[in-house]
């Protein structure tokens, strides 16, 4: 019963060795080329979403008073490429169903 135990214990760690974890410093490029995702988008960029219809409205103004990146991050649609919104500035996506909006990343 101990040995079974040892064995457990001992794959869940080399398990859990192998998966690893994705911190900042070690998260890859993106599949587009760009800087690989460091953090969700800070708050001071202002989300409004219309998911009423077949067609669904994202639009994202920069009131961070500097510029930041930001990607739009979907759930069974393509994500969007990351973009730089300059302070004051405005963004609008759409996508169609059933694409859904997942987060918006910092870039």
């Amino acid at each position: 019963m101990k040995r079974t135990a040892v064995a457990i214990a001992a794959t869940l760690l080399l398990f859990a060795g192998l998966s690893g974890t994705a911190t900042a410093a070690t998260v890859p490029p993106a599949a587009d080329g760009g800087v690989g995702v460091l953090a969700e988008a800070p708050s001071c960029v202002a989300r409004n979403l219309d998911d009423s219809g077949a067609e669904d409205d994202l639009y994202l103004t920069n009131n961070c008073g500097r510029t930041v990146s930001v990607r739009v991050i979907l759930s069974w649609a393509p994500d969007f490429s990351c973009t730089s919104m300059s302070s004051g500035a405005r963004h609008h996506y759409t996508w169609l169903y059933p694409g859904a909006l997942d987060r918006v990343d910092s870039c």
